[in-house]
């Protein structure tokens, strides 16, 4: 516990570190200590934070984002080389290649960028029923990249 205390604060309050203190505490006997560390972890969407709601019997905080774009992202999105690059390949029928093309342009682009192509690829059927989007391919990288953006890191 003294390492953690020379830590930058930022650090300390991480999950990862507020889940190792708990632990520390519970081994103690520091029982009202550690229940705090734990229930600190727990807020956090990340394997230390599981683990931390786990040992109190909470359930995990996903802490879902939800994200809209609207026509004008999705039409600027739809501009971008890579995408005119997949759509090409899957007019030609070569979905391999349309597939790695897709998932180059989600891992160069920005966070905010791969969650609009997740869009772009995979709209919301309650937002915009998949017969109104002429983008709406089927086996072009969707799960990889709706999971990347939404599972712990």
């Amino acid at each position: 516990m003294h390492w953690i205390a020379e830590m930058p604060s930022s650090q300390q309050e991480s999950s990862r570190w507020q889940y190792w203190l708990g632990r520390a505490n519970e081994q103690l006997g520091n029982q009202e200590a550690a229940q705090a560390r734990y229930q600190q972890a727990a807020q956090d969407r990340s394997f230390y934070g599981f683990a931390a709601a786990e040992k109190i019997g909470q359930p995990y905080r996903l802490n879902h984002e939800r994200h809209h774009f609207d026509e004008a992202t999705r039409e600027d999105i739809a501009r971008l080389p890579a995408v005119q690059r997949t759509q090409a390949l899957l007019r030609i029928g070569e979905e391999g290649l349309a597939n790695s093309e897709w998932l180059h342009a989600v891992r160069e682009a920005s966070p905010y960028q791969a969650r609009a192509l997740a869009d772009l690829r995979c709209p919301s059927a309650v937002a915009r029923p998949a017969s109104t989007n002429h983008y709406c391919w089927r086996d072009v990288g969707c799960v990889g990249v709706a999971l990347s953006t939404r599972l712990p890191r």
